[in-house]
């Protein structure tokens, strides 16, 4: 398990350094067993999304979520019921960034 800085220890400088470190940075706020809870993550790398696409090979949407939320989770309190994972981890595909691209076979 990672060691990570509280939620409530995130400064805005420590912020504009994951910006600078992994350009894409986001702030989940995250309701569970009646606590808000606070996690940031960062931007996967492609080695990391192509890890964690094996669990879609199985039919592991769920997991594949969860091991990306995990693996991207820079800062921020630990979540531990299986609801609050899987939602979080749901919203991970919005940190990849899409590109617009024109394909025309010849």
């Amino acid at each position: 398990m990672k060691d990570l800085t509280p939620s409530a220890s995130v400064t805005q400088q420590m912020i504009d350094g994951w910006k600078q470190q992994y350009g894409t940075v986001a702030k989940m706020t995250v309701k569970e067993n009646g606590e808000t809870k606070v996690v940031y993550v960062r931007k996967p790398t492609n080695k990391e999304i192509d890890f964690a696409s094996a669990n879609l090979t199985r039919g592991a949407l769920t997991q594949y979520g969860i091991t990306m939320f995990n693996t991207c989770q820079i800062a921020g309190d630990k979540l531990v019921t299986e609801e609050a994972l899987r939602n979080v981890g749901q919203y991970m595909n919005e940190m990849i960034e899409a590109v617009e691209v024109e394909f025309e076979k010849l």
